[in-house]
Parts: C-alpha cells; structure tokens; sequence
C-alpha cells in the first residue's frame, strides 16, 4: 500500500443532529499548508500493582479519550457559516435577492451545535479520519497585506473513526482577500492605513468524561469571548485617547467579494456592538511610519448581540 499524499487533503463538515454522531459531511475546504493539528489526547492507566522487574503486559490500559487541534482554510463564502454557527450558535437565513441571493446571520445562543469533521490525509479511499462531537473553541479571522483572508479553528472531539472518504465538492466561490476588506470604528476608518486586523470567537469548555465510558459527553455551552486586534499607522491620538478614557463604540470587519445575483456581492461582514480597547502599544521601531497595535475585546450591554456575523452568498440553506 502506497505513502499517504498531502496533495490530495481536505476537510469536510457536516452538522450533527445528536452529540456524536456522525454525519454525512456536505462543505468542504482545502487545508492550508502546515495547518492540520489534530490529535488523539489519550491519558493512560498505569498499574500500581508490584509485578516484578518489568511491567506487565495487562497493567496498561487507554483511560479518558479525547481529541484535539484544528485546522486553517483560506475564507470563501459558501463553507464558513456553518463553522460560524458551531462557534456561536444561531444561524438565520433571508433572502437578498428571492430564490438566488441570501444572507445568513450568525449569533450567539444558549447550546452549541456539534459538527461531524473529516480531515482526507491522502492515504486511500477507505481511511478518512473521521472526528465526531466536534465543537468549536477558538475561531480566528485574520487578514494582513498580500494576504487572503483565513480562519483558523480550533476544537475537541469526542471520538474518530475511519471511515470510507467522501466525494468532496469545493465550493467555486473565490478566496477572500485583503484588499476587499474594510474596518470601521465608531462608523469612520480607524487610520489612513490599516495593516491587520483580526478576530477570535473563543469558547471555553470543560470535558465532561464519566464511569461507564472513555468518551466525554456533551460539553455544553459557556459563554463567549470576543477579542481581535488593530495594526494600524499612528496619524492620529483619537485611538489613545478612547483607550484611555474606556471609550466604547462599535467595530465593524467587512469583506466584500464577486457579485452575484443581479445586484449583489459576496460579502461577510462582523459586527461588534459594543468593543473597548484593551490597550493601544505604541512604539518606534525604525525609520518607517510609526503603527500602534490594539486589541479589542467585545462587551454585552444585555440587549444587542455581542457579537453578529452576515455572510451573502448563493446557499439557501445550512
């Protein structure tokens, strides 16, 4: 049996109904180079029992399973709102434009949903891996110069399983790339020029592993994070001085992509309501342009959503 090819990876996702199990996948990625993380997370049995000078062939045993990493795709449209809801919750869906555009908002609610992930390491058709009970605990927008935009995500899993791989179809939307995006701080560009930006929907969850299985149930819901950074020239002190005095406004991620439809673009646009600077770090490195960088984190305010994110685009349905 031949060597396992990285050229021929992916991933595909599909969303559970049922905690752990699995799905048929139904949007699939390409894997960045350098990207797949994920592992087994095994703890081990050891017996204590005096046995001579060498353990013994039945004093170990696998305890506790689990399993954990991520991945990073390049951003196109028609795959990412289904890693959204799995890292926040809701999903919602109107038309744009009846029958051919349609724009999925994503928010934060009370569960979140699981996903069946395969991750296709090239090695044959019967021995995809497979990770069931998957759920989202970090996912990280980020797009600087020459760059396309990426999400790198992170999860746990309950279990893997091996299974036959799918026949993958990838989406034919375009990567997003930098020079389609915008950002808005109180309604107006923060700086002349902006080098990077991110964001990060972070999930913080407890394994729940009990007697009577190896596998963890249900991890439940906790409550999000959301945090980002600003690369950003200093040609103004307006962002130092909402640092310093605490200054609340809303944030604004937009990237807007082909058209569509008659009238329409792809587009995703992530709105932060209410976000305060953590700090502004200002410093000079050389001769070139001065740039401060400056993490965010989003706030609740008990009535607007932490934080929503739209995705227009030509699927009816997730």
């Amino acid at each position: 049996m031949g060597v396992a090819e990285g050229h021929k990876a992916y991933l595909g996702f599909g969303k559970e109904s049922t905690f752990g199990t699995a799905v048929s996948r139904t949007r699939f990625a390409r894997l960045v180079r350098g990207s797949d993380r994920f592992v087994p997370n095994f703890t081990w049995i050891t017996s204590e029992s005096i046995t001579g000078l060498h353990e013994r062939t039945t004093g170990r045993k696998i305890g506790k399973k689990s399993y954990t990493g991520g991945f990073e795709l390049e951003v196109e449209v028609e795959t990412v709102p289904l890693i959204f809801e799995a890292a926040l919750g809701s999903l919602s869906t109107s038309d744009v434009e009846a029958g051919v555009v349609y724009k999925h908002t994503i928010t934060p609610s009370t569960s979140l949903p699981s996903l069946t992930t395969e991750v296709y390491r090239g090695y044959d058709a019967t021995n995809a891996f497979v990770y069931e009970g998957c759920k989202v605990t970090r996912a990280t927008l980020t797009c600087g110069l020459d760059s396309f935009l990426r999400l790198s995500v992170d999860m746990i899993a309950e279990d893997e399983n091996r299974t036959s791989k799918s026949s993958p179809t990838f989406s034919t939307s375009t990567y997003m790339e930098f020079t389609q995006g915008s950002l808005t701080w109180g309604g107006s560009a923060p700086a002349d020029v902006i080098s990077g930006m991110s964001i990060e929907i972070g999930n913080e969850f407890a394994l729940r592993h009990g007697v009577g299985s190896a596998l963890t149930k249900d991890p439940g819901r906790t409550p999000a994070v959301i945090r980002g950074e600003i690369t950003a020239e200093f040609d103004s002190t307006s962002l130092y001085d909402d640092f310093k005095n605490a200054t609340t406004r809303t944030l604004i991620m937009e990237f807007t992509g082909d058209s569509i439809g008659s009238s329409s673009n792809e587009k995703i646009t992530i709105t932060i309501k209410n976000a305060i600077f953590e700090t502004d770090e200002i410093t000079v490195d050389d001769e070139s342009p001065v740039v401060q960088r400056i993490p965010f984190i989003g706030q609740y305010d008990g009535t607007n959503d932490i934080v929503k994110i739209e995705v227009t685009n030509e699927v009816a349905s997730y």
